[in-house]
């Protein structure tokens, strides 16, 4: 969040635009609109086993999905797809969309997906910690975030 306006300097002040209260610059146009960042998280299956991480900034004991922001010029698919290749090495093919979740506590919009792979060897990158290929029964014992679980759901329906 902005304390001055990135344009010409001045102080932000806080002010009610489209029914939400939003930092606003009193010398020019700007508005801090706080549009959350959209983010890919993507379950992978293999057969009847269902992927999930854990990345070294989980909380300790929980699991979740491979993920990844959005890059310029590219769709959600799309970062779908290479957050799997460059996280964990498996070529994906997509299944489907589990829907979108709301992220507040990192101003994040999540783009649920399932995906396929014919194989389950893992190649580990640094940005993950652990990794465990479970079954549709073993899911509902693993800790997960709301959103994670919700994916699960639609993964192993």
């Amino acid at each position: 969040m902005y304390q001055h306006c990135p344009s010409c300097r001045a102080d932000l002040e806080d002010r009610e635009i489209d029914a939400v209260v939003r930092r606003a610059c009193p010398a020019c146009a700007f508005v801090e609109w706080g549009n959350p960042t959209p983010t890919a998280m993507v379950l992978v299956r293999c057969g009847e086993r269902c992927l999930f991480i854990r990345q070294p900034f989980f909380p300790p004991g929980h699991w979740g999905l491979v993920n990844g922001f959005v890059e310029r010029g590219e769709t959600a698919e799309q970062a779908a797809v290479r957050e799997v290749k460059e996280e964990v090495g498996l070529d994906v093919r997509l299944a489907t969309m589990a829907g979108t979740f709301s992220f507040e506590p990192k101003n994040l919009l999540l783009i649920g997906f399932v995906a396929d792979s014919d194989t389950m060897a893992v190649e580990q990158s640094t940005e993950i910690s652990e990794w465990e290929w479970v079954t549709p029964d073993e899911v509902e014992s693993l800790r997960l975030g709301d959103s994670v679980r919700a994916i699960a759901r639609v993964a192993t329906q």
